[in-house]
């Protein structure tokens, strides 16, 4: 298998293989199958689970592209360098970056709770529930301003239930 990247939005079976991609990667560099289902959930809201998709569907370095939607896009361009464009992988391997380099985790205003309970590399190793680790990663790392996104939480249990084949 490899990832499927495209500016376009993917079929169930397109984000599943993704999925797959996603968790492989991840787990290779230590994260914990909860976190990768919290990241998953909200990764299949911002992007489809697609690493080649651009906010709106346009091609515009000053607004999101990629898996968690790297707004500006030159945040992550800039980073990869030349080997940017559609590269899953590497969008794995700067999810990585951000949190050995507390970057992207911080308190949000919006959230419930203002400042993150645990730290990014806490998260990357928790066990705790996975629709508590999508609220966090919505939270801390996403940032948006409507923080009351429940579809995230049961997304990322249903990716739990498709990658590990149980109940969360």
């Amino acid at each position: 298998m490899s990832w499927i990247a495209k500016n376009n939005y993917l079929s169930q079976s397109e984000m599943e293989n993704n999925a797959i991609e996603f968790f492989n990667k991840m787990s290779s560099l230590g994260w914990s199958i909860n976190a990768i289902c919290g990241m998953l959930g909200n990764i299949q809201t911002e992007s489809n689970i697609n690493p080649g998709i651009w906010e709106s569907l346009v091609e515009n370095h000053s607004r999101g592209y990629g898996l968690v939607q790297w707004t500006p896009a030159t945040k992550y361009i800039k980073w990869c360098g030349s080997n940017w464009r559609n590269n899953g992988g590497r969008q794995c391997e700067r999810i990585e970056y951000e949190c050995n380099n507390g970057l992207q985790w911080f308190s949000n205003p919006n959230a419930p709770t203002t400042s993150p309970p645990i730290s990014f590399k806490e998260f990357k190793v928790s066990d705790l529930p996975v629709g508590t680790l999508a609220n966090y990663f919505l939270w801390y790392y996403e940032h948006p301003k409507e923080t009351i996104q429940p579809n995230r939480a049961t997304q990322a249990e249903n990716w739990y239930r498709f990658l590990e084949g149980k109940e969360p």
